[in-house]
């Protein structure tokens, strides 16, 4: 892992270098239809939890939402279709500030003082035939977002129950690939503060539309553990085979049915890498 240099930052007075989004994960429709089936914050604490939230859990929370936001490095994991892949991005090769087509500028921690809205790091590529069509993209991406999270209305801090990955209805930490052959397959992986719950409505054994896996899960950085919602998910509208999900595990495989083959798919995350000072 790379050393970054030491320097002292007020940010937006809050410990962030901007002012987190809030939700309030008891809103009927802040979900939509399915209106946070699944959430959990930083630290753990999540809507299966029975104990009443402490003062020390919502601490422990802010203590690692600032370690994601400022010292996030790389995320190890990788999304490969048939031999192409994207895997392992970091902060000072794959750093994204809005402009997808632009040469990257490294984001290590001292530049996140000014961190834009949509910052964070990532990969993507698509993949065409011969004759120049679109065949299918492979992404992954790690967004430096956290929201503040509220067990009630937003507007009263005694509801304030900690800080969660990535913001609602946004993406969090992700890896995707999309068949763009017109086959209307996908699979992803995500790990977020909030999720639907799992989900599937295979018509037999072996052929599915959509299917998808939710699970309260973890991401290791070194010595630190941080907690959210895994979720695996894909749809396999054609394809024969056995096709795998385990939000649990941040991983899935299935296959994408081309003019002329069945091709192989895989995804996984496992774990964020931190800056050292």
């Amino acid at each position: 892992m790379p050393t970054a240099d030491s320097f002292t930052a007020l940010g937006a007075g809050n410990g962030f270098p901007f002012c987190p989004s809030r939700v309030d994960v008891t809103d009927a429709e802040g979900g939509g239809n399915y209106a946070w089936e699944m959430w959990s914050t930083i630290d753990g604490y999540n809507k299966d939890s029975t104990e009443d939230r402490t003062v020390a859990g919502i601490i422990e929370s802010k203590r690692l939402a600032m370690l994601y936001i400022w010292n996030t490095y790389q995320l190890t994991g990788e999304v490969v279709v048939s031999s192409d892949s994207v895997s392992n991005v970091n902060s000072e090769d794959h750093a994204l500030h809005g402009d997808p087509d632009a040469d990257p500028i490294p984001l290590p921690p001292k530049s996140r003082v000014c961190l834009p809205g949509n910052g964070g790091f990532g990969d993507y590529i698509e993949i065409e035939d011969a004759d120049g069509n679109a065949v299918y993209n492979l992404s992954i991406r790690v967004p430096l977002k956290v929201t503040a999270m509220y067990d009630g209305i937003t507007s009263e801090e005694e509801n304030f129950i900690g800080y969660g990955i990535a913001e609602p209805g946004k993406t969090g930490i992700y890896a995707f690939s999309d068949d763009l052959a017109g086959f209307g397959d996908y699979v992803y992986v995500e790990f977020h503060c909030t999720a639907r719950g799992p989900e599937s409505d295979c018509f037999s054994g072996e052929f599915c539309t959509t299917k998808r896996d939710s699970q309260y899960t973890s991401i290791s950085m070194g010595d630190e553990t941080l907690h959210g919602v895994g979720v695996a998910e894909l749809s396999n509208l054609e394809a024969g085979g056995f096709p795998t999900i385990n939000g649990s595990t941040l991983s899935a495989t299935t296959l994408f049915l081309s003019s002329y083959s069945e091709i192989p798919v895989s995804i996984n995350l496992t774990s964020l890498t931190a800056y050292s000072y």
